[in-house]
C-alpha cells in the first residue's frame, strides 16, 4: 500500500488574497437588515455567475445551509413531499425534514448511482420538490427530472461542480443548484457554499437576494414551530 504524503492545497497566492480580504473591511454585510455582502463575497458571487453561466449566485456558510435556503425558497412546508436519493450525504434528506416535509426516497440507477427517473415513485408521489444529487462527478438525468410533476428541482451539486449535461454546467439545469466549498471539495475555501439560480423571483421564488433573505431576515412559521436561521 502506497502512503500518500500530506498535501497543502492552499497556495501563497490564496493566503495573500485571504489576508487582503480580512484587511479590506467587513467580510459580509448581512447585519441589521442589510442584504449586501462584503466586497470579496460579492466578487465571489459575480465570478461564480460568470464561470458557471447562472444569473444569480448567493454565498452561504456551507452547502448544507445552501440546501436549507433552497428548500425555503422553494416554499417547502409542513406535510409537503420531497423526493431524493438515499445514496448521498445526510443533509440532502435532513434539510427538507427540518421544514416539516415528508422525504420519499427514490431508487438510483446503476451507471452513476444518481436518481433514476424511470422509477414510479417520481410520478406517483406528487412531490413539491425533487433534490437530485450529482455524484462522483456525474450528473443525474436532470432534464428528465426537471420535467416531472411540475416539481421544483434542486441540485445537490457538491460533488460534480464542473460536470456538464446538454451543454450546461450541473447546478444550473435545475431550478436551484447548490455547490460546496468544503475543504475536501474540488473548489474549497475551508468551508462554504453557493446557491445558484436562473430564476428572477418567479417559480421557485428564488433570486439573487430572496433565497438568503428568507432564511436570514424573516421568521418562517410551520404548523408546529416558529424558526429563524442565519446562514
Amino acid at each position: 500500500m502506497i502512503k500518500l504524503e500530506p498535501y497543502n492545497s492552499i497556495s501563497k497566492t490564496e493566503s495573500l488574497i485571504a489576508e487582503a480580504a480580512v484587511q479590506y473591511g467587513p467580510l459580509s454585510g448581512y447585519l441589521g437588515g442589510e442584504s449586501k455582502g462584503g466586497y470579496y463575497v460579492e466578487k465571489l458571487e459575480a465570478d461564480w455567475c460568470e464561470t458557471f453561466g447562472c444569473k444569480h449566485a448567493i454565498a452561504v456558510n456551507s452547502a448544507t445551509s445552501g440546501l436549507l435556503a433552497a428548500c425555503v425558497a422553494a416554499d417547502i412546508r409542513q406535510g409537503d413531499r420531497v423526493i431524493t436519493t438515499p445514496y448521498t450525504m445526510s443533509a440532502t434528506a435532513a434539510t427538507p425534514q427540518f421544514l416539516g416535509a415528508e422525504v420519499v426516497f427514490q431508487d438510483i440507477e446503476t451507471s452513476h448511482y444518481c436518481l433514476n427517473p424511470a422509477n414510479s415513485v417520481l410520478t406517483d408521489a406528487k412531490p413539491r420538490a425533487i433534490i437530485a444529487t450529482n455524484l462522483f462527478g456525474h450528473p443525474a438525468d436532470l432534464v428528465a427530472l426537471r420535467t416531472m410533476n411540475k416539481a421544483i428541482l434542486i441540485e445537490d451539486n457538491a460533488q460534480a461542480p464542473f460536470a456538464m449535461q446538454y451543454g450546461k454546467y450541473t447546478g444550473t439545469i435545475g431550478h436551484i443548484g447548490i455547490w460546496s466549498m468544503n475543504v475536501h471539495k474540488h473548489i474549497q475555501c475551508g468551508e462554504g457554499g453557493i446557491c445558484g439560480t436562473n430564476n428572477d423571483g418567479t417559480e421557485p421564488k428564488c433570486n439573487a437576494e430572496t433565497a438568503l433573505n428568507k432564511v436570514t431576515q424573516h421568521q418562517r412559521k410551520t404548523d408546529h414551530q416558529d424558526a429563524t436561521w442565519s446562514h
